[in-house]
């Protein structure tokens, strides 16, 4: 079995989701093949409350400690973590993101949430999603593990896209999740 660390800085939705995955017994994708054995946050937050609710170990660390602390798994996996970090050599290729646009377009230090769906709405672009990335030393850069889109209809809001992308990543991390830790060396 395949164990996750999850690093979180916000409500807990992507978390709760990857949960439900490793843990419900009649549709998680995950079940059976991958635990998350520890959250990790970088502030108090909403997550450490949906941690809680499945009974999955917490802390609270300063950015720097994070990996120290998580990285003796599997593969890490942010979950909304919204501070920088620094990847050591030793947990290269060992981190993953979701990011919510169809990426290299719309990332970077500042985009997140909402912003992203703004940037998108106002670029006129016909087409938006999400991408699952490995992540590296720059912020939403690192290879592409798997995308998926989704049409923008001309009368949808911004808080419209976030909310149809938000339902796509529901799907989609924890099957790119589970790609990609079926394809390392174990």
């Amino acid at each position: 079995m395949f164990e996750i660390s999850v690093l979180v800085s916000g409500s807990g939705s992507t978390l709760d989701n990857l949960a439900f995955h490793c843990y419900d017994e009649l549709e998680g994708v995950m079940r059976g093949m991958a635990t998350i054995t520890s959250v990790f946050a970088d502030r108090n937050c909403g997550a450490l409350e949906v941690a809680d609710g499945w009974g999955i170990p917490k802390f609270v660390l300063d950015t720097k400690s994070i990996l120290k602390k998580a990285g003796n798994v599997d593969l890490c996996v942010l979950a909304g973590f919204l501070s920088k970090i620094y990847v050591p050599p030793e947990m290269e290729g060992k981190i993953l993101n979701i990011h919510p646009s169809l990426l290299p377009k719309y990332g970077g230090k500042g985009m997140y949430g909402r912003k992203v769906h703004q940037a998108v709405k106002e670029s006129g672009d016909s087409i938006t999603g999400c991408t699952v990335h490995v992540v590296d030393n720059e912020y939403d850069h690192g290879e592409i593990v798997d995308q998926e889109l989704i049409p923008i209809m001309p009368e949808q809001s911004a808080d419209d896209l976030e909310m149809a992308v938000k339902k796509l990543e529901q799907q989609l991390y924890p099957k790119a999740i589970l790609n990609f830790l079926s394809k390392q060396p174990k």
